[in-house]
């Protein structure tokens, strides 16, 4: 059995621990999602290969965003997109928060 200085110790080294990765700096969103009108809002990201079912696109704010419709023959791995829609309620694509894109605008 361990002694009670050797528990103590231990205990205190656990719990500094826990504090210093409690106040580790969480970087703040870049950009969050930008709202046009009621339920539509504009992303600004890169297509990434992250998608399974659907076009991927990692957002400037870091989130994952999966894309239904629109012109999605645009969104080819790397090229910078902003695409405007509405959040999917149902969506087959499985990851991230689905889009439903009523416009994909490649940015130079």
């Amino acid at each position: 059995m361990a002694s009670p200085g050797l528990v103590k110790k231990t205990f205190f080294i656990l719990l500094a621990v826990v504090v210093v990765s409690g106040c580790a700096v969480q970087p703040q969103s870049e950009q969050a999602p930008v709202s046009e009108s009621p339920g539509v809002f504009t992303i600004t990201g890169v297509v990434t290969a992250e998608g399974v079912e659907c076009p991927a696109v990692r957002g400037d704010n870091g989130t994952l965003y999966t894309i239904a419709g629109g012109d999605r023959q645009k969104l080819r791995e790397g090229v910078r997109v902003r695409i405007t829609g509405t959040a999917a309620q149902i969506s087959f694509c499985m990851q991230g928060t689905t889009i439903n894109a009523t416009t994909i605008e490649v940015l130079p």
